[in-house]
């Protein structure tokens, strides 16, 4: 989730679903991979030694229903200092205008290849819709024509480690150990750039609850997809370097929340946790902190707050200014524009007159009461 690496592609191999008669485990199946879900358990059919027998299964989470959506605040920000004075509208403007462009915008999604462990159920249970829906956010922009998902859990770390070297052509399989270090910590994820128009990502899948569970992390990780894919003519991989870490961090944390979470007040109640969940250096959130973060190289530890900080300053943009306006930035600046030349052209003030309110704007949201 942290770095940049590298992109591919292969073939989709998508566990058909099996009956639903009554499964045991060490009961005789038919064909290898098939799998049946009974009372919230799936079972994969797996080779042992000469027979063809249904493994001990793994419980699924039960889908949730979608809940209905909170009214939407009718507001429109008309500057940075009106970022200050209503804070408290900012996350719902925010998501809203987000919704509205996911609802109304029409593309073509990329071709995508999924590879799931032979024990591995991914965290999120409806993980093809959550893809799905999340593609509509950017129908404005260039999406990688094809991609490969592979997810895996402990048990499955070295089927994923063939699986990795196999599509990517990468025999390097740390990243494999890193999002998956233990059957109690395995939900990493990470995004790879191959080529432009190709990408790769890796899914540890072994906490429910978590973030990866919600489709916040994989839409997350599709994000730093359409971040090297903005200019079609040179790569923006190559000048990744060149955007501020709270805004390359920021944008794909904000996208994969206002993606993945289908109604507000979910939304609100996880973004909020933000703040508490996230280890960090500092002791309060104050706006003097938060405008130095904004300015910094954020190296070291503080580069946690490139998810926290960076989500809430990418979100009060997207109040301001609407969602493509951070992507138009980091598409300016991957085209070799400084960042400060591209805030000005973006927002049409310099980023000097207006980091102290939007550090204000993030730090008031978080008194009790001022984010709702």
């Amino acid at each position: 989730m942290r770095r940049f690496a590298i992109f591919a592609l292969t073939a989709i191999l998508i566990s058909p679903a099996g009956a639903s008669a009554a499964v045991k485990p060490g009961d005789v199946c038919k064909k290898v991979g098939t799998t049946s879900t009974v009372k919230n358990v799936k079972y994969t059919c797996i080779k042992s030694g000469k027979k063809l027998v249904w493994n001990s299964g793994v419980k699924v989470p039960a889908p949730q229903a979608s809940p209905t959506k909170q009214n939407a605040i009718d507001y429109k920000f008309s500057d940075f200092k009106d970022l200050v004075t209503n804070s408290s509208k900012i996350a719902n403007v925010a998501y809203v205008s987000s919704q509205k462009l996911i609802s109304t915008n029409t593309s073509s999604s990329p071709e995508v290849q999924y590879f799931i462990g032979p024990n591995t159920n991914p965290l999120d249970v409806r993980y093809k819709e959550t893809f799905a829906f999340g593609f509509k956010f950017f129908g404005n922009y260039p999406q990688p024509k094809t991609i490969t998902m592979l997810f895996f859990n402990f048990q499955d770390k070295a089927w994923a480690e063939n699986k990795y070297t196999e599509i990517t052509n990468n025999p390097n399989v740390e990243r494999i150990s890193k999002n998956c270090q233990s059957s109690t910590q395995c939900e990493g994820a990470d995004a790879l750039p191959i080529s432009l128009g190709t990408g790769h990502i890796n899914f540890g899948s072994e906490k429910a609850g978590s973030l990866g569970s919600m489709g916040v992390i994989g839409l997350h990780e599709y994000f730093h997809l359409i971040q090297w894919n903005l200019n079609e003519s040179a790569p923006s991989m190559v000048k990744m370097d060149l955007v501020p870490c709270w805004l390359r961090e920021g944008q794909a944390h904000f996208f994969g929340h206002v993606s993945a979470l289908r109604d507000y007040s979910t939304y609100l109640k996880i973004t909020n946790e933000l703040v508490t969940t996230n280890p960090s250096p500092w002791a309060k959130f104050t706006a003097p902190t938060i405008e130095k973060f904004l300015d910094s190289s954020c190296d070291g530890p503080a580069y946690n707050h490139s998810y926290d900080v960076g989500f809430f300053a990418v979100e009060a943009l997207t109040a301001l200014a609407g969602p493509d306006s951070t992507i138009q930035l980091t598409k300016l600046i991957t085209a070799g524009t400084p960042f400060e030349s591209s805030f000005m052209k973006i927002y049409g003030t310099s980023w000097s007159e207006v980091k102290k309110d939007l550090s204000i704007a993030i730090a008031n949201q978080f008194v009790k009461g001022q984010r709702v």
